[in-house]
């Protein structure tokens, strides 16, 4: 939630992935990104591929999990984050 906030600095609009149907960041995280209109939250959503055109990200593959439907979202960025504690542990 935090890095999608920060995100809506830079973009004119933010498409938030989440894989299942609940949020596990806090609930004010979760409460700010709710009331931001930059913000869009897509549930039970899941990156399939990025396409480009040879040079330039021009849009996301993605399904939703429960449907199945696939669906490509035009956009010029892309930015994975996954949780605050990074799984390095093997390391």
């Amino acid at each position: 939630m935090e890095e999608a906030q920060h995100m809506t600095h830079f973009a004119s609009k933010v498409i938030l992935l989440v894989r299942r149907d609940v949020l596990r960041a806090a609930e004010v995280m979760q409460a700010r990104a709710k009331a931001n209109e930059k913000i869009e939250i897509m549930r039970h959503t899941e990156a399939l591929e990025a396409l480009g055109n040879g040079d330039l990200l021009t849009g996301v593959k993605v399904v939703n999990n429960q449907t199945k439907q696939e669906s490509t979202i035009e956009c010029s960025g892309l930015f994975y984050a996954i949780g605050h504690t990074p799984n390095t542990q093997f390391l």
